[in-house]
């Protein structure tokens, strides 16, 4: 099976580069989005609160070119994609967020990342946050290997509250660390920054919520969402 998965790797990899750009919404050779199809991507922005974040911010709505993009980017390892999804959010997320940001991609399982040849939520992760001239850190890490493609709503909530953890070891190790409490001292994330939780796609907003849940376990005070696209906005 292992074999298997690194030689399906290697092919799509040749695949891709052996065939020409064409753009992701009108077909048209010659790169993976038109300036057309790029102008007849509305980026969504700010949306309403959520309890467990304190701002949330939209890329699109998941249709059309942006969800071919994304599509293509995750499942045919088009690695070149994330730079456009990338413009997107940088649209979408203001820069002028106060204080000290750090972004934190939310985990992907490892057999993802095995079958796909890279952690796509990472990729985006390092590339906007020097878009932005942010700090990036995986302090969030997966503790089951649930699936939530195709799990109906009420699935994924229970799936996603047991799916994420906080790595206070790798926490600590990126100076997020502080300690609080009287003589028992007890470490605990500092307060001082905001977390600006970072992934591909909005479904039911499980994930979200329940890593924005964690982190706030944690000891964070802000803790703010992006995506780059939304099934739809109600």
């Amino acid at each position: 099976m292992k074999n298997s998965v690194v030689k399906k790797s290697i092919f799509s990899r040749f695949l891709n580069m052996m065939l020409p750009f064409y753009c992701r919404g009108c077909g048209k050779a010659g790169s993976l989005l038109c300036e057309r199809c790029r102008n007849d991507i509305e980026v969504v922005g700010e949306v309403p609160v959520l309890p467990e974040l304190d701002r949330l911010f939209v890329a699109g709505l998941r249709e059309g070119a942006l969800s071919k993009l994304v599509e293509d980017y995750k499942f045919k390892s088009l690695k070149g994609i994330s730079e456009i999804l990338v413009d997107l959010l940088d649209e979408a997320v203001p820069g002028d967020l106060p204080g000290k940001i750090v972004v934190v991609p939310l985990p992907t399982i490892r057999k993802h990342i095995r079958e796909r040849g890279f952690d796509h939520t990472w990729r985006l992760a390092g590339e906007f946050s020097r878009r932005k001239d942010w700090a990036v850190a995986p302090i969030l890490k997966r503790v089951n290997k649930t699936v939530q493609v195709g799990a109906d709503e009420v699935t994924r909530k229970k799936q996603a509250e047991r799916a994420y953890a906080v790595n206070m070891e790798v926490a600590k190790e990126v100076g997020l660390m502080e300690k609080f409490g009287g003589s028992k001292k007890k470490e605990r994330l500092s307060e001082d920054v905001g977390y600006l939780l970072l992934d591909d796609v909005w479904t039911t907003g499980a994930s979200m919520r329940a890593a924005a849940k964690k982190l706030r376990e944690s000891g964070a005070k802000r803790i703010y969402g992006a995506v780059v696209c939304i099934n739809c906005l109600d």
